[in-house]
């Protein structure tokens, strides 16, 4: 029987099995998700299913950086309670997991390796709550990374950027700044040429459809959905976007006043439990 990533993943979520224990164990329940948690149960795997359905959607987020500061990632290291992940006890368990997996190059969840699925059971264990590695993302430079993570460990971005005097403390607080910036706001490209053409091509069917709703003429159309189009880049694409400290100046205005020649080569941002 072929069996979803997609179950896979959620009885990973429920369970805190290792993907090929929660793939086999769908298999041979036939895909029935109650069944294979019962097989689990019973392999003496499943370490710590949900006690009264709540999924291990919170957590906290780590953000990594080597020492060169050209390689980086977000990992999101989750749990079921807020209660367990506001602990210290638990944020120091989070950041020597995410330090293990960043050391070993584990680039998604599906490739954890026994060793790390051994410091998680060890870790449901002395919680006595359901934890999985919900999310890896990573990100690599030729220039810098900086990063920054809300004071909640909720929430985060790793901005890179490129150019001269990368280490200077104009550079410093400007990757600060940005990464904050991402982190507080939606922010779907670093500027139009970088924008998904899907996404574009979304937003017109979108705004194209609710013309007709208001049934603006068929002619007219096009030249007012270009116009919501352009609207639309310019409010979530970084470089158009109000600095946050300052909203009389775009981040494409702020770079060119702090560090003129820096530019942003990309960023990942991640958000616990989405």
């Amino acid at each position: 029987m072929s069996i979803s990533a997609k179950d896979v993943q959620e009885l990973r979520r429920r369970t805190g099995a290792g993907m090929m224990d929660c793939k086999k164990a769908l298999q041979e329940a036939n895909g029935d998700m109650e069944k294979a948690i019962k097989l689990l149960k019973e392999w003496g795997i499943a370490k710590a299913s949900k006690k009264s359905g709540r999924e291990a959607s919170e957590g906290v987020l780590i953000a990594i950086i080597s020492e060169n500061g050209k390689n980086g990632a977000l990992i999101e290291v989750n749990c079921e309670t807020d209660f367990v992940a506001n602990t210290n006890e638990y944020k120091t368990f989070a950041q020597q997991v995410a330090n293990t997996i960043f050391t070993k190059g584990i680039k998604e969840p599906s490739a954890l390796d026994t060793d790390i699925q051994n410091m998680v059971n060890e870790g449901i264990s002395k919680f006595g709550e359901n934890i999985i590695i919900n999310s890896i993302k990573n990100i690599s430079t030729s220039g810098r990374l900086f990063s920054y993570i809300h004071t909640n460990q909720k929430l985060g971005t790793i901005v890179a950027l490129t150019g001269n005097d990368l280490n200077s403390p104009a550079v410093e607080e400007l990757g600060k700044d940005i990464a904050v910036h991402i982190t507080a706001n939606k922010v779907i490209g670093i500027d139009e040429k970088s924008v998904d053409p899907k996404l574009l091509e979304e937003k017109r069917k979108e705004f194209d459809e609710e013309l007709a709703k208001q049934n603006k003429p068929e002619n007219m159309r096009a030249k007012i959905v270009e116009g919501k189009i352009s609207k639309f880049l310019k409010e979530e694409t970084l470089y158009n976007q109000p600095f946050f400290k300052n909203e009389e100046i775009t981040i494409k205005q702020l770079i060119e006043q702090k560090a003129k020649g820096v530019t942003v080569e990309g960023f990942i941002k991640t958000t616990i439990g989405e």
